[in-house]
């Protein structure tokens, strides 16, 4: 009895590993600033990107992350690179909450 019960218990949470990689349980919802900022997207240097407020906890890799339903588009590098094109006189070490800056947007 006591092998059927373990059986059965590792069987259970094999599934809920399975099930929790390839599915997930949170539900998914777009970040409200998207529905916000959408409209200001615009186009420099053949570069698109958004105007978005820095708020605590924000990083440049956490914004491009949520712009694109939390996956990164393209290399960090490349990210890094095209935040500081956008934004000359900032390095994506100095942000600063409450600023706004333009932040890449990939397609």
């Amino acid at each position: 009895m006591k092998r059927m019960l373990t059986l059965f218990t590792i069987l259970f949470l094999i599934y809920i590993i399975y099930y929790d990689l390839k599915i997930g349980t949170l539900p998914f919802t777009q970040p409200v600033f998207l529905s916000q900022q959408t409209p200001n997207n615009k186009v420099v240097n053949h570069q698109q990107y958004v105007v978005i407020k820095v708020k605590e906890g924000d990083t440049v890799l956490s914004v491009v992350e949520n712009l694109h339903n939390h996956t990164l588009p393209v290399s960090i590098e490349t990210i890094i690179h095209d935040f500081e094109q956008l934004n000359p006189n900032i390095s994506v070490h100095q942000l600063k909450i409450g600023n706004s800056y333009k932040f890449p947007v990939y397609k």
